[in-house]
């Protein structure tokens, strides 16, 4: 499960993180503050750096490292991404966002760039998904809710959340929820 954290993609550069000094105030600075599944104050600690690939609104590539912590009550393994990434997609959110702006405005795709347009239609496919499954808080209007929605969040749909690091909460296994059993024992 990624977390998104409040830094920008160029603090995750390779070149930057080349020593431990720098790391470790990188990962300190973006280290969760609770699990998001089990729930456990303090208990998330960096388990390696992963490295990912972005690339930016000029097609220019980037290789970043992305700090992987690990929970040590329940072992589960979350990346934190910077705030332009979305999980599962090397662009960034401000290409993703142009380019579905660009639909919104014109009505089709745009062709100049270097971007393929089965990739720019499945980026406003999964707009108009998130669009539907939050109408009722983002509107009508479509450019309108473009510019709602969090720039990290507008490819998801029903079954994707993604949470920024001060909202985050935890989930409670099924095998541990307690549900209430009432028993109405009648006259007799």
């Amino acid at each position: 499960m990624p977390l998104q954290c409040g830094l920008n993609f160029k603090e995750f550069q390779e070149e930057k993180l080349r020593d431990h000094r720098s790391r470790s105030e990188i990962a300190s600075s973006v280290r969760p503050r609770r699990c998001p599944y089990c729930g456990q104050h303090e208990v998330m600690r960096i388990h390696s750096w992963c490295p990912r690939y972005v690339i930016d609104e000029e097609n220019a590539s980037w290789r970043l490292l992305v700090p992987v912590f690990v929970c040590t009550e329940c072992h589960v393994h979350i990346r934190v991404l910077p705030l332009e990434c979305h999980a599962h997609c090397n662009h960034l959110s401000p290409t993703i966002r142009s380019m579905v702006l660009s639909w919104i405005r014109n009505g089709r795709h745009v062709r100049s760039l270097r971007i393929d347009q089965r990739l720019q239609r499945h980026w406003v496919r999964r707009f108009l998904l998130r669009l539907q499954s939050s109408c009722y808080s983002l509107g009508t209007d479509l450019e309108d809710a473009l510019s709602k929605l969090p720039s990290f969040s507008f490819l998801f749909h029903n079954g994707y959340k993604t949470l920024m690091q001060d909202c985050i909460g935890y989930c409670i296994p099924s095998s541990q929820r307690i549900f209430s059993f009432d028993v109405c024992l009648g006259p007799g």
